[in-house]
C-alpha cells in the first residue's frame, strides 16, 4: 500500500472500502508469489520487492519506490519475451498469464501514486 507509515495504512484500510483502494493497495496471491519467486532473477529489482514480508509489517522509504516500479515493469517484459503456453503455464502456477500482467500494472499503479504523493510503500503481514 502506498502510504507514509504503518499507521496511515492501517487508518486508510479501515476507512475506505477495497475498491476505493485500488489505486493505492494490493494483495499479493500466493500463485504470483511462486512466479516471482522462481524468475526471481529474470527481473529488476527483486530484492527491493522481496523485502514485504507476508507475515510481518514491512515499510519501503519512498527513495526506493523506484525499484519497485521497474520490478513491476521488468514482470511485464518477461511476459512479453517469454512465449509460454497459456495452459502449461496455469497448471504450473495455479494463475493465468492476464493475472500476473495485471499484477505488475496494478503495482505500477501504485508506485506512481506513491512517488505523486511521496509516500513509501507499506506492507501489512497476516
Amino acid at each position: 500500500m502506498a502510504a507514509k507509515g504503518k499507521k496511515q495504512a492501517i487508518e486508510v484500510c479501515s476507512i475506505y472500502y477495497k475498491g476505493a483502494l485500488s489505486q493505492r493497495m494490493i494483495v499479493e496471491i500466493e500463485e504470483i508469489a511462486d512466479f516471482l519467486y522462481e524468475h526471481r532473477d529474470e527481473l529488476l529489482h527483486y530484492e527491493a520487492y522481496y523485502t514485504f514480508d507476508p507475515y510481518r509489517d514491512t515499510y519501503l522509504k519512498k527513495d526506493r519506490v523506484n525499484e519497485v516500479k521497474i520490478f513491476a515493469n521488468s514482470i511485464l517484459r518477461w511476459l512479453e519475451e517469454n512465449n509460454i503456453k497459456e495452459n502449461e503455464f496455469i497448471s504450473k502456477y495455479n494463475c493465468t498469464l492476464k493475472n500476473i500482467g495485471d499484477y505488475a500494472i496494478q503495482l505500477n499503479t501504485i508506485c506512481d501514486y506513491a512517488m505523486e504523493n511521496g509516500y513509501g510503500l507499506v506492507g501489512l503481514g497476516d
